[in-house]
């Protein structure tokens, strides 16, 4: 017996309600003709007004809520604003509503592009059908920072700001201030090797100064880190200390590793020692504190997985500069400030919108404090020729205060007399060969600033503390005056470069490659998936489980709309994966693959590249 399906629910506000009032124009006047006050539902003048129509706003009304929703104010402070000035109770999805028609549409990217200010890189990466892959970045005042201040590299991604779900991958500087600034913004559909191969060559060919580029942090979770190594040969690869620590403690766990509570937080509490170590020599004995502990499973992933890039993520064990930077925070705190702006799931066109405010809010910002650092005199009690006065007026507020911190910590150091023109000092990373003008303890070398103990061994020397030599270009105050005057306006009028550039990529896939393109449909189906209501959720994850099963049996499977149940044949190619209604459209389609990939058998057999499935329209 032919099951019944469930019709479609659906809910409306007519229920054959016979109440009415008829009125008839009389001499002028009118007079109530017919009169029925008998309703068949609760009367309600509160819930009166909550009714669509009362919700509706006039001209004037929707003029004056526009221009406020436009500067994405709290919805439910506007909401009561809204009560207490119309009366009209509106609700939070009446505002949600009328925020959508507000946003900005593009019809494809080149009316994306178009719509960009001018003064900007902007490179659109796509497939060969028009799959949008990748967006790449950069104005003209990313650049010149990034000339400025190339050593470091913070690089991390966010998730979620736009309506295809795309991570945004950010890469910024530390400027000589301590500032931290955006250099390229990448936009992609899944961090794979190749977009990131493309991304990054695209960022050397704009930016010259990627030679100079000693350090690029990135985090652990990021998966294709591994291409920094090949395309900055000569910089350094470190990792977000927060990162690690937090995935070590996600990886040890009780019903991962089979071991008991109190040995998995007392293997916490010795990787923390452990990421802290100061120098070779400690990092082994905190080691070796875990290999004591006899937790195998703890010790296989500490040795399989962490050691051999120890130097990369032991606080004691980085030596190239990074200006004190062990996390990714400040990339963090950018983001923060990024998702406070964009709404989730934003169009792109509306995303560029914001992401530009957001970038040039904090320009703004940073621009006012630069105001500060060049218009304002240090007042301090030091007499002029006291060495922290000539410091200050030497370094950037910044650096002035990391150096008068070393000058004050090298009171505490005591320096045996000697005529020798270099000393050894002991330090927490090791003994270090100091002179009056360089050190090589781990200060000096990842801050590129005087330490500690110079100004300890020229107090012994009897030495004028001030000195110039050794002191990175970056941090003086010349320097960051003379270069933040001449960085480019973001409202220059420089000519844009915006260009979309196709990635050709081969006719038949190989299997890796396949995998990867299920893996970006995959990943979007379990975004989706997880997004929902628990009901909704365990429906969704029952039609994924059931697809599985279906297809390890090598079974094929077809997707129609449950609520319409209209199924139309949809022929595929399954090479680009573009769908016809007309089969005869399909054969000539696939003549153009048959072509590239220049095949010299009978031209009729195209059952080879394409297979028929049925989708809703």
């Amino acid at each position: 017996m032919k099951e019944t399906k469930e019709l479609k629910r659906e809910w409306t506000f007519r229920d054959g309600c016979n109440s009415l009032i008829k009125f008839k124009l009389v001499a002028d006047k009118l007079v109530v003709h017919q009169l029925d006050t008998c309703h068949n539902h609760p009367v309600n003048e509160d819930w009166f007004q909550h009714l669509p129509k009362r919700r509706k706003f006039s001209g004037e009304e929707m003029t004056e809520i526009s221009n406020v929703l436009q500067v994405q104010p709290n919805k439910k402070i506007l909401q009561d604003h809204i009560r207490k000035t119309t009366r009209i109770c509106t609700t939070l999805r009446d505002l949600s509503n009328l925020t959508a028609k507000l946003d900005p549409k593009y019809s494809d990217l080149s009316d994306l592009l178009s719509n960009l200010e001018s003064n900007k890189t902007l490179e659109v990466l796509a497939d060969e059908d028009g799959t949008l892959r990748a967006i790449y970045y950069q104005d003209e005042v990313m650049k010149k920072k990034y000339d400025l201040f190339p050593e470091l590299i913070i690089a991390d991604a966010t998730y979620k700001l736009n309506d295809m779900r795309m991570p945004v991958f950010l890469q910024m500087v530390v400027d000589g201030n301590g500032e931290s600034e955006i250099v390229s913004v990448f936009v992609l559909v899944t961090e794979d090797g190749d977009t990131m191969n493309y991304l990054l060559d695209l960022f050397k060919g704009n930016n010259p100064a990627w030679e100079r580029t000693q350090t690029i942090l990135t985090d652990n979770d990021f998966t294709e880190r591994g291409i920094y190594s090949e395309k900055f040969p000569a910089a350094k690869l470190q990792l977000c200390l927060f990162h690690v620590l937090r995935s070590m403690k996600r990886e040890i766990n009780c019903e991962k590793m089979g071991i008991r509570v109190e040995e998995k937080n007392l293997c916490i509490e010795l990787i923390q020692k452990l990421a802290y170590s100061t120098n070779e020599e400690e990092y082994e004995i905190n080691r070796q504190a875990i290999v004591q502990t006899n937790i195998q499973p703890v010790i296989d992933y500490i040795n399989n997985s962490w050691h051999d890039i120890r130097d990369q993520w032991v606080i004691g064990l980085k030596n190239s500069c990074h200006y004190s930077n062990n996390t990714s925070n400040r990339v963090e705190s950018i983001n923060q400030k990024i998702k406070q702006v964009i709404t989730k799931f934003s169009n792109l066109k509306k995303f560029f919108d914001d992401l530009e405010l957001v970038i040039r809010c904090l320009r703004q910002e940073r621009d006012s404090r630069i105001t500060n650092v060049i218009m304002k005199r240090n007042s301090s009690h030091y007499p002029r020729d006291d060495p922290k006065s000539r410091f200050a007026a030497l370094l950037t507020p910044y650096a002035y205060q990391v150096v008068r911190k070393q000058m004050e910590l090298a009171d505490k150091l005591k320096v045996s007399g000697t005529d020798d023109n270099t000393v050894s000092m002991k330090t927490t990373a090791g003994m270090a060969n100091v002179t009056s003008t360089s050190c090589t303890c781990q200060f000096t070398s990842i801050n590129q600033l005087p330490c500690r103990h110079i100004f300890a061994f020229r107090k012994m020397k009897k030495m004028y503390l001030f000195f110039e030599t050794g002191i990175s270009r970056r941090w003086t105050l010349e320097f960051y005056v003379n270069m933040t005057m001449s960085t480019p306006s973001a409202r220059s009028g420089n000519t844009t470069n915006n260009n979309v550039t196709l990635m050709n990529g081969p006719v038949v896939l190989s299997q890796t490659q396949k995998y990867r393109v299920a893996f970006r449909e995959a990943q979007k189906l379990a975004t989706l998936a997880s997004e929902g209501s628990t009901q909704k959720y365990k429906q969704r994850l029952n039609v994924l489980q059931k697809l599985v099963q279906l297809w390890k049996e090598d079974k094929e499977a077809m997707v129609y709309d449950m609520e319409t149940n209209d199924m139309k044949p949809v022929h595929q190619c399954v090479v680009c994966h573009k769908t016809f209604l007309d089969y005869s459209q399909l054969e000539t389609h696939n003549q153009i693959h048959v072509k590239d990939e220049k095949i010299d058998d009978d031209l009729d057999d195209v059952d080879r590249y394409c297979d028929v499935h049925f989708a809703d329209y």
